[in-house]
């Protein structure tokens, strides 16, 4: 059988055994380029039972000795017998190192998702809804009502965030009148959704929601960032059954209305990096990946100031279980995506809509040492008022609802008793 010089080892070790149980002579057929087969015999010369013979055929061969121009050599037995256990068991290594390879990432891959899968199970009974489920449109939408009074106070979260970012406040709040939290679509306890998560559309399943679950107005809105802009187009559409506004740290629409290309960039990149956690979560990767996010220690005090584990630390213990389950689910995610990829369109909705809102008492909170423009984008909104009043936060960023919640009930009270 033909093989390649650096077989010539390897094939070495599987005649030696052959070998030594004959008579000591090596036979073999040389085939020249005249067609012509010579049967030739290297002898060890101590009677076979050394390797001598052997190595005389491995130095032969590599020495070109008994090869001819077509390098083709015919090996008889006992070599052909060697050659044979040699083969099959290298065709036995090579066949158990591919299905090693094979095998086991599928093994890792459905442990991983077979764990995803119990662990939502679990979670589902861990952490049930401590609200409603109300249909919406044929999708159910998580609502949380505290409390009893008019006006109704209706709390907005963030862009990525749930009615548990509202826990302390609407318990706070919830002595003065009733107040409402609910997770939007694909949020929380909320159902997943195929619906573009534009402002439009949440502010028309908002609308909904409060309808079907029987809430009538007058309302008090309380948004937070992105939230804030569900509640100035529902103040826009709804005026007469708007009370009063409260935006916490709500940036202005035009910021993302006409991003600047840093801004476009950093947009694109959030919403390709929520895209691809929603196809690891949706195969339960994104539970060990949360588990390094959340322990991973940032450099700068930029990233250290939004990273997951700062985030979590600042949330109360009591919520902090239902919170990862969310973030590790893919809907959720898909959810986040699809919002940062319209926000450009929601921000120029927003725009379109602000106007005078004549008396309708107005209260603008800002994350402490804001920018010279950021400061005056926000005078900007406090002017759309009559009865409008800026406050800067003392120490908080944007997560003002975590840091400092005596901020948003002060001026919650305030739009209250005006």
């Amino acid at each position: 059988q033909e093989r390649d010089d650096r077989e010539g080892a390897l094939l070495l070790i599987a005649m030696d055994a052959a070998v030594d149980e004959q008579d000591g002579a090596v036979a073999l057929a040389v085939g020249d380029d005249d067609g012509k087969t010579e049967r030739r015999a290297i002898d060890s010369g101590n009677g076979g039972h050394e390797p001598g013979g052997l190595l005389a055929l491995l130095t032969a061969y590599r020495s070109n000795r008994y090869r001819t121009h077509s390098d083709s050599i015919l090996v008889f037995a006992p070599v052909g017998r060697a050659c044979e256990v040699y083969t099959n068991a290298r065709s036995e290594i090579v066949y158990r190192r591919a299905m090693l390879w094979l095998v086991a990432p599928i093994l890792v891959l459905g442990g991983v998702y077979l764990h995803h899968v119990l662990e939502t199970w679990r979670e589902r009974r861990r952490y049930p809804p401590p609200g409603e489920l109300i249909d919406v449109g044929g999708r159910r939408v998580h609502l949380l009502a505290m409390g009893e009074g008019n006006p109704t106070v209706i709390l907005d979260s963030a862009l990525a965030s749930t009615s548990l970012s509202w826990t302390g406040i609407q318990e706070t709040l919830s002595a003065h009148t009733r107040v409402v939290s609910y997770d939007r679509l694909g949020f929380g306890w909320s159902d997943d959704t195929t619906v573009p998560r534009t402002v439009d559309h949440m502010e028309a399943e908002l609308a909904e929601l409060l309808t079907v679950a029987g809430i009538p107005g007058p309302y008090v809105l309380v948004g937070h960032s992105y939230g804030g802009w569900v509640a100035q187009l529902f103040t826009s559409s709804h005026s007469k059954d708007v009370a009063g506004l409260v935006l916490v740290d709500t940036p202005h629409p035009k910021e993302w209305a006409e991003p600047s290309p840093a801004r476009r960039a950093r947009a694109a990149a959030g919403r390709k990096h929520a895209s691809r956690a929603s196809w690891a979560a949706t195969f339960g990767w994104m539970r060990p990946l949360l588990w390094f996010l959340a322990r991973r220690r940032n450099a700068s005090s930029e990233k250290a100031e939004n990273g997951v584990r700062a985030l979590l630390e600042r949330t109360p213990e009591e919520i902090r279980g239902p919170l990862r389950s969310f973030w590790v689910q893919g809907g959720t995610l898909r959810a986040l995506a699809s919002q940062i990829e319209h926000a450009s369109e929601s921000a120029a909705t927003v725009a379109a809509c602000l106007g005078s809102m004549g008396d309708i008492p107005l209260v603008v909170l800002t994350a402490a040492e804001p920018s010279d423009e950021r400061l005056s984008e926000q005078l900007e909104i406090v002017g759309l008022s009559r009865r409008g009043r800026h406050v800067i936060a003392k120490t908080s960023g944007h997560w003002i609802p975590l840091e400092e919640p005596e901020l948003i009930v002060k001026a919650v009270t305030d739009v209250l008793d005006a």
